[in-house]
């Protein structure tokens, strides 16, 4: 474990958000807490918090978001994405 409560290999499976309270939150959860309460201010416009709402209303389009965090997740080592590896 690090020193903030969670481990390397953890971070590295998919993106870590700790809440004012201490809780983790990972993967597309995390984006959304992140956008939601951490973001800077030109990130939290209205588009932005919209989707991550629309998402929780909508569970056809989170269901969308969690799938498409994961194909990402799964290939954020790939030379498609990272062209510079």
């Amino acid at each position: 474990m690090g020193q903030l409560g969670v481990s390397r290999t953890a971070c590295e499976k998919r993106v870590r958000f700790r809440d004012a309270r201490g809780r983790f939150h990972g993967g597309a959860f995390a984006v959304n807490r992140f956008v939601l309460h951490a973001a800077p201010s030109g990130w939290t416009g209205l588009p932005a918090r919209f989707l991550v709402i629309a998402a929780y209303v909508l569970p056809p389009l989170l269901l969308a978001e969690l799938a498409a965090y994961e194909i990402v997740a799964r290939n954020r080592h790939c030379r498609l994405l990272n062209p510079d590896r």
